[in-house]
Parts: C-alpha cells; sequence; structure tokens
C-alpha cells in the first residue's frame, strides 16, 4: 500500500489519482549527458591542439594537465550518471498524487520526503505552469497555495489539468453539502462603520441567531478568528440560514469564496439584500 492509503481516515476514499510525469528521468539524464559531451568536446580539443603545436613545451604540460583532469571528470561522471538515473527512477515509481474526499494529498522523495495534505475547504488557489515541451508530453508545474499564504511547487506532475478539474469539481461538490468550508482570515483591520454592516438583517430571538449576534459582534470588535470558528460552527448546524452564509461571505478573503457564500445567501433568501449588494461589489 502506497502513502495515501495509508493515511486515509475512516470513511475517507480517494476520488482522483496521479503521478511525475517519466519526462522526469529523461530530463535528468539529458541534462548530464550534455554536461558529458561538453566535457568530451574540451578535452578532445585541447589533445588536438596538444598534438597540432607541440613546439612549446610549457604549452604542452599545460595542455595535457587539463586533459588529463578532464578525462577523469569525465570517468567519474559515468557512475555518478548511473546513480541520478536509479534515484530519479526512484522518485518517479514512488510519487504519489491524490484527491480524496476530505483534501488533497502528495508525496514526493524517499529520503528527503516532501508531503502535502490540504483539506479541501483550506486550498486558497491551484496554479499550473505549463511549458511548450510539457504541453506536448502532457505534464506541467503545479503551485498549490494554502489558507496562510503558505505554497508548495511540485514539477513534471501527469496529467495535472486533469487533476485540477477533479479538485475544482469536487471541492465545489462539498461546498454544496456544507462540509468543510473555512472562510479565509482576513489580515486587514476593520475599516468599514461596524453598525452599518448588520443592521437591515432581522435576527429573531433564536439560539442560532443569537450565535450570529455574537459573530458579528467579534467582527465589531477586531476579532475575525473568533467570528469565523463561530460562523464555521453555524453552517454545520444550520446550513438553511442565509445571515450564516453572508457572515461567511464577509468573512472570507478569497473572492471565489465571497461569492459562493452571497450566493448561497440569496438562494436561501432571494430578498437579503446585504448580499445581493456585496455580490455586486465582487
Amino acid at each position: 500500500m502506497g502513502y495515501i492509503e495509508n493515511n486515509l481516515v475512516p470513511g475517507e476514499r480517494i476520488v482522483y489519482r496521479t503521478r511525475l510525469h517519466w519526462f522526469l528521468v529523461l530530463d535528468m539524464m539529458l541534462r548530464i549527458l550534455f554536461f558529458i559531451a561538453v566535457i568530451w568536446i574540451l578535452a578532445s580539443s585541447l589533445m588536438q591542439s596538444n598534438r597540432v603545436s607541440p613546439a612549446n613545451t610549457v604549452v604542452v604540460d599545460i595542455y595535457s594537465i587539463f586533459a588529463s583532469l578532464l578525462g577523469l571528470l569525465l570517468c567519474s561522471l559515468i557512475p555518478f550518471s548511473l546513480m541520478a538515473f536509479v534515484l530519479g527512477l526512484i522518485v518517479f515509481l514512488t510519487a504519489e498524487f491524490g484527491l480524496t474526499t476530505r483534501r488533497i494529498m502528495i508525496k514526493t522523495g524517499i529520503i528527503r520526503r516532501k508531503t502535502l495534505e490540504l483539506s479541501l475547504g483550506k486550498v486558497e488557489s491551484f496554479q499550473m505552469h505549463e511549458s511548450i515541451i510539457g504541453r506536448l508530453l502532457g505534464f506541467n508545474t503545479l503551485r498549490i497555495t494554502g489558507s496562510g499564504g503558505t505554497a508548495q511547487t511540485f514539477k513534471y506532475v501527469a496529467n495535472a489539468r486533469e487533476f485540477q478539474r477533479h479538485v475544482t469539481e469536487f471541492s465545489t461538490q462539498v461546498n454544496e453539502r456544507y462540509d468543510g468550508y473555512s472562510p479565509q482570515p482576513v489580515r486587514t483591520a476593520f475599516s468599514s462603520s461596524p453598525s452599518s454592516i448588520f443592521d437591515n438583517i432581522p435576527l429573531p430571538d433564536t439560539d442560532t441567531e443569537a450565535r450570529i449576534r455574537q459573530a458579528a459582534s467579534a467582527i465589531q470588535r477586531g476579532n475575525r478568528d473568533q467570528a469565523k470558528q463561530i460562523v464555521q460552527a453555524l453552517i454545520k448546524s444550520s446550513p438553511d440560514n442565509a445571515d450564516v452564509w453572508y457572515l461567511a461571505g464577509y468573512l472570507a478573503q478569497s473572492p471565489d469564496r465571497k461569492r459562493q457564500a452571497f450566493e448561497r445567501a440569496l438562494r436561501i433568501n432571494p430578498s437579503h439584500q446585504k448580499a445581493r449588494l456585496e455580490l455586486r461589489k465582487l
């Protein structure tokens, strides 16, 4: 069993998986062969110059020394090339890229292992950088950024676009089920008038609305972390409340998260003026 299978939690299943592209190994070998070819050409040129102009003994000796050093370097590169090929092949065979029902799981490397486990609700951006060769052969460089701005980059990922499509589609499905919604923390200070943001929201005296008032009060005090925790709990306990989704959109940093939350609020309550106004601003 691989890394992903060994780290699944009860109820979690694999949705999609891919691996590194074979061009990783080929690219490594081509670079080494190019270096060997350059050394071979230099050594051959020095030996040829030594034969053509043997009049100056000092020059001949210098040419001979450099040619010998290059020959030794060339011989040492042969076992190094074999070792690099074996290591590259091991990395290629053991790397894992997977999407589960709850998170993205990635593992590369053997000795220096690089891993990423990121909940679907905390994926801030999923970027791809595609070269001409990558476009032709089917691999890309992935840069995945989580909440808080932490980013990791993975090169030579096979079927990267398909992987991105599955992550996007499944993240949307998760959000539709209100599972794992995680608004991004806002690092800027509270800049609007606190009282004017929630003035037009009718709040009946129920436990849910009391928690909404508590979240709004936390925002007004500048304690967005506390407000975010309250809203996350409310999304699970009261997913059909438009005001909950309005607060979630207000707390979110990503424009996509804001749009999703405000649209959810309007689907629940089409007359929610605050959500409609904020949605128009995006």
